[in-house]
């Protein structure tokens, strides 16, 4: 054999021995996007998880269910009519049928915590941050129950409330619906003060901004609890619902969860310092979405 054939073989040996995935992507790197999303929607969501890491919890057709960012692909829970995060993302707390449960991230361990709940006007539950207790309706206004013991107490806030809380990270704050009045609940001193009217009614996890559905479901009105500046965002990037409904504040500043109110009824993310909406369910009938941060990439002007 000559020499120029030795060489061509070693070369050909050495080859042989470098990865494919060294210089191409495998497929499991690949982002399963949802059946039916068009280019344009691809890219959206990969917008959405380079400043996000996290997952909305959601109901439809009396299940619960569960989008992750960056896996798309919709997880069934469990029965359920309205559902939850916990501040950390590692249980959700669920109505149905006048029962309020709390089950882990995963579906698992679901556990009744009371009966008796109270429903009118959207969803009546909301995870108290201190992660030990689950809000509740009751004609009475809005209880408590302890997680481990059930124990259950009212709160010090004074009003009938008949839907949609949203209480802020510290625990002193809560936003809530009294028919189409729409109240912020200081918890500390047992008074409340009535900033809009109309629905989707919430207070941002560092309490400093309060938002209400507006606009005929077209517009999301934000405004700063102190000086009472307003800045609407309208649902022009809602697509294909075109308006927008039963908004709930996650567990960041910056991002607000909706369900469509068109034909759809899609599951959206609302990325408040750009106003941008995102769309992270492709079958409809989502009804009262939250969305859990994990962690936020890149961190806006938290709704300022």
């Amino acid at each position: 054999m000559n020499r120029s054939i030795r060489v061509m073989l070693a070369f050909c040996v050495l080859l042989a021995g470098v990865p494919v995935a060294a210089t191409a992507d495998t497929e499991a790197d690949k982002p399963s996007y949802p059946s039916g999303a068009s280019s344009a929607e691809k890219a959206a969501l990969d917008d959405l998880a380079k400043l996000s890491e996290g997952a909305l919890a959601y109901s439809r057709k009396g299940r619960i269910w569960k989008v992750e960012v960056g896996r798309w692909a919709p997880v069934e829970l469990g029965k359920g009519e309205f559902v939850r995060w916990s501040a950390d993302g590692s249980r959700l707390a669920v109505y149905d049928g006048g029962k309020v449960f709390v089950m882990d991230a995963d579906g698992k361990n679901r556990t009744q915590l009371v009966d008796k709940a109270w429903k009118k006007d959207g969803a009546s539950i909301e995870f108290h941050p201190n992660g030990k207790e689950v809000l509740f309706l009751r004609t009475d206004g809005v209880h408590a129950v302890h997680i481990e013991t059930k124990n259950t107490r009212k709160l010090n806030a004074p009003g009938k409330y008949t839907g949609e809380l949203c209480i802020s990270a510290d625990g002193n704050l809560l936003a809530a619906r009294w028919t189409h009045d729409l109240y912020l609940v200081d918890l500390k001193t047992g008074r409340h003060s009535k900033f809009a009217r109309g629905c989707s009614p919430g207070v941002s996890p560092d309490g400093t901004l309060v938002m209400n559905n507006d606009g005929g479901h077209c517009t999301v009105t934000i405004r700063h609890v102190d000086s009472g500046k307003k800045r609407k965002i309208e649902a022009t990037t809602c697509k294909p619902d075109g308006k927008w409904d039963n908004h709930h504040w996650s567990n960041h500043n910056d991002f607000i969860a909706a369900q469509g109110d068109g034909k759809g009824h899609y599951g959206y993310v609302l990325h408040v310092p750009t106003g941008r909406t995102f769309r992270l369910t492709w079958d409809g009938g989502v009804g009262y979405p939250d969305f859990f941060v994990g962690k936020a990439l890149k961190a806006g002007d938290k709704g300022s």
